[in-house]
Order: C-alpha cells, then structure tokens, then sequence
C-alpha cells in the first residue's frame, strides 16, 4: 500500500476526500485497471515491453521497478541496475566525452554530468590471479590518505619484522630523513605495485626499524581479534616490531613496559567487558599509582552497537584508565558501532590515524622488542592473514581414540528426555527441550544454560566436499617454530599438540552460520587470493574493504560466499596445501555457545531442566535462513546427548517469596518467568506466602502465546495476575508491553510501594521502552519530574529492584521475512516460466 495525501479535497467515486487526508493507494489495483491495460487480470509478460512503438497503453513504457507495479519490482529493478553498471565498471574504463557538460563538486570530490552525457568507454585489461611476489621483492605499507591506508604486497620469504640484530639502517649513497610511518614520497605515487626497496634506493631515505608495538584485543564474536591482527599486520609490513595477543593472555603489569599499546575492545549486553576482557577489567578497578603507566603511548579502538544503552563502556573504561594511570594517549578512541553498516570503512579511518600519529612520535626504545614473532608473507593488499598454527596429517595408523572433542572446562554431556512444540501459531515455532542433569548440578530459577552447538551435518559436507582435504584422517595441530599458545584457537588448548579431523573442527569447532557474522573481512580477502575467476576477484576484495557495507547488507554466511564463487579453489595435494588449511581454519570464526534462561524450577523438574527457545529466522541475499544453534536443538530427540555448561545469573528470584514481582516479557522474553511462576507455585502448594505477580507478556497473537496453560492454571490460583499484548491480533487493537505498562501504571505503582522487584527481558529495544514506560509511570503517580523518576529507575537497577535481561537483534522483522518469502516465490515464478518458454532470458 502506498500512503498519499491530497493537497485539497476531491472527490473519488460517491467519496469526498478532505485535502490532508490519508489514502492508501493499492498497486495491486492500480496495475489491474482495465481502463488502461487489456486483459488486466491475466499474466501477460509482452504488457511489459518497453518499445514505444508497439500498440497498446503508454503506460505499459513504465519499468517494472515503477509506478503501477512498484511494489512487485522495484526490488528487482534496483538490481539489474546495479548489476548492469557494476558489470559496466567491471570491463570498461569511462571517460566523459569531449564538450560534455560536467560539474565539478567540492563537496563529493569530482565531476558529475549535470544532464544525461555521452561517455567513451574502452576495455579493461583483465585483471590476473595474485601470485606471490618474487624473493627479491618486498613492500611496506604507507598511508596515503584520510581514509584509507594504501595496501601493499611483500614477498614469501622477507622477513617483515627482522630480528634486532638485523635491525641497521638502509641508507642510500645521499642520506635524507628517515622513512616514518604514514610517510608518501613526494617525488611519485607510492603505487600497490612498486617495489619499496627500488623505491628506498632510488629516494635515499634511511629505514629505522628500532620500532616495537602491542596490540590487544578483547572480543566476544571474534571481530575484535581479527581487526586488532590487521592492525598488527600493518605495523610489520611497515617494519615496526609488533605482537598481537588477547587480554586476558597478558599480565597487565606489563603493560608498563611497553612503548606503544593498542587495545582494541567490544562491549556486549549493558557495558560489560567480553570473557577475555574482565581480567583487565577488574585489574582496572583497584586504586594504582598514578604514573603505573607512564611513558606508556596507546590507543583505543572500541566496537559496540549503539542499540544497546552504553555500547562502548568497557572501550572507554580501558582509555579513561589508561589516562589517569600515566599513559599517553596517540590519538582520540575510534568507535565501530555495528547497526552503522561501516566497520570497514570506520576501522580504516581509524587505522590511518593511528599510523600517523605513530609517525609522529618519538621512535620507540629498544624494552619492546622482545615481542618479536615470528614472520610469514602475505598479501597486505587484501588483508589476507598468515598460518597460525601448523597442521601436519597424522602418520599412518594413527586414529582418535573418541571421535567425540573433549568437553569444555565446566560443561556436561547430558542426554535429552523430551522435547515440545509450545505455541500453535505455524509462523512462530517455539519448543521446550528438557535435560537430564547430575545430582550435584544445581541451578536457580532465571540462571543459564550455555549450549555448545553443532553445525547442521549436510553444512558441513559442503566444507569438505568444497575443501577437498581429508575429512576423517586425524591430524596434529601444534604451534609454529618459535611462536606459543597464544596463536593456537581456544578449542585446541585442552592439550597440545592437538589431535582432531577436519571434520571434528567443522562440526564443533568453527561457526559455518548462514549470516555475515561469520564472515570476517580477512577471510573475504583470503577468499579473494584463491580465486581463478578475476571478477570474483574484485568482488571479493572490494567486500573486504570499500563494500563491506554491501557484503553486510547481503548478509552472507561463508558457504554463500563460495557457492557464490565457483571459482574459489583449494589444492590439498599442492606444497603449501598444509598452510592454506591453517590459515583458513584460523580465520573462521569460533562456534560460540548460545546461552538459554532456565525456564523450570529444580523444586519442580527434579534431575531435570527445561529451557525453551525459537527458532531463529533471519533474512539473507539467498533467503530465509536459520540459527546454527536453534536449529541444532530442533534435531535432538529423546536419548540424544549435548553438552552444555549450567550459568548463574543475577535475574534471580529474591530470597523472600513475599515480595511482589512485576515481569515485563516480551516473545521469548517471557521463558525465565516461567520458572518463576513454577517456583513460586511450588511454594504455594508447600504452605508458604507468597506476593503478588504481574504479568505483562508481549505477543503477536494468541495463538503465538508460549505455554499458555502455564499461565491460565497460574492465573486460577490466584498466583499471578496476567495481562497480555498483542500486536498482531486479528481485530484486536494493536498493542505493546509499554501500552498495558502504561495503562495498568496504578497497580504497578501501588505494588512499587510494596516493595515490588521489576523484572525485564526480551530484546534490547523492548528493554529500552519498558524502562521508559516504567519512568513515565513513576513521574505521573508520583507527581515528581521525569529526571527524579529517572533517577529513581536508576537507584532501583542499582538497588537491584529492577533487573534486566536483554539482547541485541537476532532476528528480521516478520514483515521483512515475507517480503523475503515473496521474493524467493516471485524468483521461482520466472524461473518457472522462463523454463517453459514464456518468458525471455533478459
């Protein structure tokens, strides 16, 4: 429906219409106007030709992205015009015709035509497959932009950060200034193709390579480790010694030893720190001198995501303390804020920066190069990443005594007792799978459960079939010649050398979801460098850096960026097969545990837990596509096993079941509260008081409800009182937590002066309207200002009176996802047809 309001009133049909009003106008009936198309309701694909020439309606000569039927096409149109140009971009170089009118704008940096213009177009030489540079070539990074730091190629076998003793200056026959980091000839472009040894002998510059450098990162999803690797990829193919390690693998004692610290930090949930990040964190908070730090230069570059209330707060408690500790700071903190769509471009930005502000500071000293590690060539060009690890196939013979990976630390195998489908409603599936646990595994009503997943077997297949290598011979992983564990994957530490198969690590081991979170720019750039096809090539490089914004929008998972790309190729019988393995396999991302609130009490399930979740669907370029771990739950069955890791948490229950609870939940948000409800049923039924409950439950619909029957026999009992939002209820009203927060405000105030705990959950934008709302009602009952009611929803959360679980967005919106779903049926249509010969190939 397309929304338009009439500038003054006019009169359709019997109908007056006042000037202002709304009028959706529906295309569906618009393209089926009999006054101007013939035949309006039968499918004629030659209504669509655009030849004006040809008989018929004029209005037929609007494209299919256009007017009439916009919104069936305009999905389809906008794309094949991005194809066509980029295909356009891919073959030709374009130069706007002589006398053409063109207008140069100092705002966007170059000329635009000012009309419709003639271009002349020639044809590009086709670009060749990378190979590696010959031994005596070598480049090093220079920075040539505000944006962009200019990528460069070394060769194999240069070392790009030399050992100490290899460290004299090159100095040509006329000695000028030394060569400084960001540095650009002035005499010629430092082009990605010149050779910077050529270029040092012929500029008679000398190269100072007495420099050192830390880089630590602090991540959660692994986007943090791989931005801060790349940072430590440019300082060594710009000769400045550097190690790049996680966090929690430093002493942060001796962190004042160091010249130049760069720590690059997310921060999840509502500012805490990632599990590698809380050790600094908590070393942070206890009182040090004030010069702890001092003569200590560092940066930081922090990653969040703005829809959460404080989504750089562990970045900025690590630059604020590292300011009154002492040290100096390089360069203001960057910030990636992930809703932005901008890693890429935020993350270059801010790399730049940091590359100049190095070169103009004092050169480090000589304490620091002791991080020296070991050295492999690269492409710097693309970001591609060096093996961190050694992989050697296990000597005949040899076979794993249990195919099965070692257990995590703290975590159990236990079987499954049954699993339930709980709503009725088809689009939204939601289950409740029930764990048999050991005797001495005690939870709480509102703690976790972490779930190790398993990628979906015919995911991984693919891998391997894609791969080529061995998928069942064992193979030993172990750390390279002269580097240490804190370059080996956290799922081979359990012990070292590391005996697996490759299809053990693609099962349990790396993350093979179908979304782009999995996909890291430097495996984009890795991809680029093992493709035979040279637009796949340019596609793939240009999604690791300038397009990553594309490659984001489109929502690819590694397996849809190589079927995507049949050109990518892998040898496993090549002489740096072992190589190219490890290096792919160290920038997968890690299969992460998904963590699920408890929702049965251990008074009630005992030897048991129940944890109840959905299942996940989120929309890619190639569709509707599902969660790694909420599809892996779906397949277990009874007498399956999983391992899983029971976690506290602070949305618990308060010790006197007196209290009243006021529960805020919304979809899935509403699963801890049901062990709530079960506990305090249990309670009841043992003789015990217990307060009063409110249930606000956000819904689409009725029939969307999770475990109604819970609810209706708790609602009987007079243990809970339930109030329902809908947002989707067929002639019901449309409405949301907030709504009925807002609406039932004097009985949630009379229970605050009760001493009522508030409890929240569901995703972060729920969470942040229910605070507001629970604001507004404390402002209008209190007769206070919004600031002190503020305040006090402050002083409650501090108080713990008011807790909150909440998590980013996992999942489109359903109107998306149909929209996605129509698409997928429209694409099917053509094909169809085009099959049968009724529709042209264009």
């Amino acid at each position: 429906m397309q929304p338009r309001y009439p500038t003054q009133d006019v009169t359709l049909g019997p109908h007056l219409v006042p000037k202002g009003s709304l009028v959706l106008v529906s295309p569906y009936l618009t393209g089926r106007n009999g006054k101007h198309f013939k035949n309006p309701d039968v499918f004629d694909p030659d209504r669509e030709d655009l030849d004006p020439t040809s008989a018929g309606s004029n209005l037929k000569q609007i494209p299919f992205g256009y007017g009439p039927r916009q919104c069936q096409g305009q999905f389809y149109a906008e794309n094949l015009v991005k194809a066509c140009v980029l295909s356009i971009f891919k073959r030709f170089k374009l130069r706007v015709a002589d006398g053409e009118p063109v207008i140069y704008s100092e705002e966007i940096g170059f000329g635009h035509p000012s009309t419709h213009v003639n271009f002349i177009l020639s044809r590009r030489e086709p670009l060749k497959p990378i190979k590696p540079a010959a031994p005596t070539e070598g480049l090093v990074a220079a920075v040539s932009s505000p944006s962009v730091v200019r990528s460069v190629r070394v060769s194999p076998t240069v070392s790009v950060m030399p050992a100490p003793s290899a460290s004299a200056p090159v100095v040509s026959k006329s000695s000028k200034k030394p060569l400084k980091l960001g540095d650009r000839p002035k005499d010629g472009p430092m082009a990605g193709t010149q050779i910077f040894k050529d270029w040092v002998n012929n500029n008679g510059v000398s190269l100072s390579l007495d420099h050192s450098m830390l880089v630590l990162y602090a991540s959660q999803s692994g986007k943090a480790q791989d931005m801060a690797e790349r940072i430590a990829r440019f300082a060594g193919h710009a000769q400045v010694f550097c190690h790049c390690t996680s966090i929690d693998r430093l002493q942060p004692e001796r962190l004042a030893h160091m010249s130049i610290v760069v720590v690059v930090a997310s921060t999840y949930g509502h500012g805490e720190a990632p599990d590698n990040g809380q050790k600094l964190e908590s070393w942070l908070s206890l009182p040090r001198p004030a010069d702890t730090f001092a003569g200590m230069k560092y940066a930081v570059l922090s990653l969040g995501s703005s829809v959460y209330p404080k989504p750089f707060a562990f970045g900025k408690l690590v630059q604020r303390k590292f300011r009154e500790l002492g040290a100096t700071e390089l360069l203001p903190a960057g910030f990636i804020d992930e809703v932005r769509y901008a890693d890429e471009a935020d993350f270059t930005t801010f790399a730049h920066a940091l590359f100049q502000s190095i070169a103009a500071s004092a050169v480090l000293g000589k304490n620091a190069q002791k991080l020296v590690r070991k050295q492999s060539a690269y492409e710097l060009a693309d970001q591609a990443a060096r093996p961190k690890f050694e992989l050697k196939f296990a000597a005949d013979g040899l076979a794993l005594t249990d195919a099965r990976p070692p257990l995590p630390a703290g975590s159990l195998r236990v079987p499954v007792l049954r699993q339930k489908l709980e709503t009725t409603d088809p689009r939204t599936v939601v289950r409740s799978l029930e764990f048999a646990i050991p005797d001495d595994a005690t939870f709480q009503p509102g703690d976790e459960l972490a779930v190790y997943p398993q990628n979906a077997p015919d995911h991984v297949q693919q891998m391997l079939d894609r791969l080529g290598f061995a998928a069942d011979v064992p193979f030993v992983l172990s750390t390279l010649p002269g580097g240490d564990e804190g370059d080996v994957p956290d799922w081979a530490l359990e012990g070292l050398p590391h005996t697996s198969t490759l299809r053990n690590v693609l099962t349990h081991y790396v993350d093979l979801g179908d979304n782009c979170g999995t996909v890291s720019a430097s495996l984009l750039a890795f991809l680029a460098q093992h493709t035979n096809d040279s637009d796949e090539q340019l596609e793939l490089s240009a999604w690791s850096t300038k397009d990553n914004a594309v490659f984001m929008l489109k929502n690819l998972g590694v397996l849809a960026v190589l079927d995507a790309h049949p050109g990518i190729k892998f040898n496993p019988h090549g002489p740096k097969a072992m190589q190219t393995l490890a290096t792919l396999l160290g920038l997968l991302r890690p299969l992460k545990p998904r963590f699920y609130s408890v929702s049965s009490s251990p008074n009630v399930t005992v030897g048991c837990m129940r944890i109840t979740y959905k299942l996940v669907e989120f929309v890619t370029a190639q569709g509707i596509k599902h969660g790694v771990c909420s599809s892996y739950l779906s397949t277990l069955r009874q007498g399956s096993t999983a391992v899983v890791r029971l976690q506290p948490s602070q949305f618990r229950l308060p010790d006197d079941p007196t209290v009243p609870l006021v529960l805020v939940g919304a979809g899935s948000g509403v699963t801890p509260f049901m062990s709530f409800v079960e506990q305090r049923q249990h309670l009841k039924q043992q003789g015990a008081k217990v307060g009063t409950s409110l249930l606000f439950y956000g819904c689409t619909s009725e029939a969307a409800l999770i475990d109604k029957q819970r609810w209706d026999q708790a609602v009987a009992t007079d243990l809970l009182q339930f109030i329902p939002a809908l947002s989707r209820q067929p002639n019901v009203a449309k409405c949301y937590v907030q709504d009925q927060l807002l609406q039932h405000g004097a009985q949630v105030w009379a229970l605050l002066q009760q001493g009522a705990v508030v409890y929240s959950c569901g995703d972060v934008k729920v969470g942040t309207a229910i605070r507001e709302a629970l604001v507004e009602v404390i402002r209008i009952h209190s007769g206070t200002t919004h600031a002190a009611a503020a305040k006090t929803v402050d002083d409650m959360q501090r108080e713990h009176r008011f807790r909150r679980s909440e998590w980013g967005l996992v999942e489109a919106p359903r109107s998306t996802i149909r929209l996605a779903r129509f698409r997928i049926w429209a694409k099917s249509v053509v094909v169809a047809l085009r099959f049968a010969g009724k529709l042209g190939s264009s």
